[in-house]
């Protein structure tokens, strides 16, 4: 009996093996019918968030401080599902679309993850392993700064989304390229990457991100900061190199850029210059019609005036007199 056994385990472990596999227990499934319009009210006014955070926060301050951040129109209210992740109610679609498209927002320097709930995921699936955010990339020449450039750029640090540049391909904003990515939460902040020069040489272009919450200076990720982080020394820098080339810190935060005021100005004084042309042609366009139409109710009035004389002249003879009608008179052209 010990032999047959023995010669069970070698010779047919593999087929009871596939055939435990193919043993499963069938469980019922259900074909249920689909809500369009439920749908379509999670996809217009339902908004998810994971805080990534080692900290915890009531109700009241997270809704305290989103109501002063986005500062929207309308009412919004919040509920608390998981530990730190929380479902937004938006009265209008334009406020949930408002605040989707100027991600990411934080809660006390704490990144608040913010993302749409598709209609057909449930709860449990749903990711917050990424948030949108805007870079910018400092130290590029001229040449460089373009549509091309920026995505290739973007998909080194993250997943391309967008890049800040006019329509006739000059940079909005000089002297740097602004792109936004789709940033990965739970890896290290890119913080930038060795460039080549004309003569072939290498030099470091920084990265630095706009509205950066608080993220580890140890290990470079978001959601703690270094008194906090597990890991227990940082990354090692080659020998020789600037410490802010391959590490992390504050030199990472960059400030939202405005417009060049001297450009919006001179936008505004073509604008107005061109309004106020407008405007003076617009008014002698009316004077010419008011004129028009004034010379055609003398006219008339010289008509009806001679037509007048002629009947009374008449020695009792009948005489029919056809005044022309002034259109003009019925329906001014200034009214």
């Amino acid at each position: 009996m010990l032999q047959m056994a023995t010669t069970l385990n070698e010779e047919n472990v593999d087929e009871l093996i596939s055939l435990t596999q193919q043993l499963q227990c069938e469980d019922p499934v259900l074909e249920l019918t689909i809500d369009n319009a439920q749908s379509r009210k999670v996809q217009d006014h339902i908004l998810v968030g994971k805080l990534i955070s080692d900290k915890r926060f009531s109700l009241n301050v997270i809704k305290t401080v989103l109501q002063k951040s986005w500062r929207i129109r309308s009412e919004f209210q919040v509920t608390a599902k998981r530990t730190n992740i929380f479902v937004f109610s938006f009265s209008h679609m334009v406020d949930l679309k408002y605040v989707l498209e100027n991600r990411p927002w934080s809660i006390n320097n704490q990144l608040l993850a913010l993302r749409e709930w598709p209609p057909d995921m449930p709860f449990e699936d749903l990711s917050f392993s990424e948030t949108p955010i805007w870079a910018q990339i400092h130290g590029l020449p001229p040449n460089q700064l373009n549509s091309e450039n920026a995505q290739i750029i973007g998909k080194f640090m993250g997943q391309f989304l967008d890049a800040d540049l006019s329509q006739d391909g000059v940079l909005g904003f000089p002297h740097f390229l602004r792109v936004k990515i789709s940033l990965a939460i739970d890896k290290p902040l890119p913080t930038g990457f060795q460039n080549k020069r004309g003569d072939g040489s290498l030099y470091w272009v920084q990265l630095r991100y706009e509205k950066l919450p608080d993220f580890c200076y140890k290990c470079g990720i978001l959601g703690h900061l270094s008194k906090n982080c597990l890991q227990q020394e940082a990354p090692a820098m080659p020998e020789g190199h600037n410490v802010k080339k391959f590490s992390f810190g504050p030199w990472l935060k960059a400030k939202i850029p405005t417009k060049n005021p001297s450009i919006l100005q001179n936008s505004q004084s073509i604008d107005s210059s061109h309004t106020t042309l407008v405007h003076k042609q617009l008014l002698q366009n009316k004077q010419h019609m008011m004129q028009n139409a004034f010379q055609q109710s003398q006219a008339h009035s010289e008509d009806t005036q001679l037509a007048a004389n002629v009947t009374n002249t008449a020695q009792n003879k009948p005489l029919l007199v056809f005044a022309k009608p002034c259109p003009t008179l019925r329906n001014p052209p200034w009214v």
